[in-house]
């Protein structure tokens, strides 16, 4: 029955963080942060879910007046929104949920990338780690004082941390067969 479980909210999670890419124009011209937020979960049909308790921890407000013309993807415009305002999001089963980035820093994923789709054998898989370690977000790991960490078990490569940080781990991924390095 775990597995189960484990796999529902798995399936549910992964559905929730691909609508992400989700390609949209956008025109908000002082248009508070709950309403632009709504407006592009119906536009979307993407859950999106403002934490209002942690806005108030860190002092923004809801109606705070968002102004912005963009293309791009759902993750695009959502980052252009809530950068600014020190926020970030959190992918869970129901929704994305926008939230202080210190309950996103206090709250990671975990996610499970299979390296043997990248690296042709397992002999570079902890160069891999120690590459992603030191230039994506050097600071949250572990190692570093941060909280997030990457743990390798044969050719799987296991990372508890923020959403931001697994996207960005999804570029050096894409991005290390190109290198022809290994």
């Amino acid at each position: 029955a775990w597995l189960a479980g484990g796999q529902t909210s798995m399936e549910a999670i992964e559905t929730n963080r691909a609508s992400l890419a989700k390609q949209l124009e956008v025109e908000y011209s002082a248009i508070p942060l709950a309403q632009v937020l709504q407006t592009l979960a119906d536009d979307t049909q993407v859950p999106i879910a403002l934490n209002v308790q942690e806005l108030e921890l860190i002092g923004v407000d809801p109606d705070t007046e968002i102004t912005l013309s963009a293309a791009g993807s759902l993750r695009e415009i959502l980052r252009r929104i809530i950068e600014p305002l020190d926020l970030a999001y959190m992918v869970t089963e129901s929704a994305i949920e926008i939230t202080s980035q210190d309950h996103a820093n206090e709250s990671p994923n975990l996610r499970f990338y299979d390296l043997s789709y990248v690296l042709p054998n397992s002999a570079n898989a902890l160069a891999v780690i120690s590459a992603i370690e030191s230039t994506v977000d050097p600071n949250s790991w572990l190692n570093a004082g941060g909280t997030s960490v990457i743990t390798l078990v044969g050719s799987m490569m296991i990372v508890s941390a923020p959403d931001t940080t697994h996207q960005k781990i999804e570029v050096v991924l894409l991005n290390i067969p190109m290198m022809n390095l290994f």
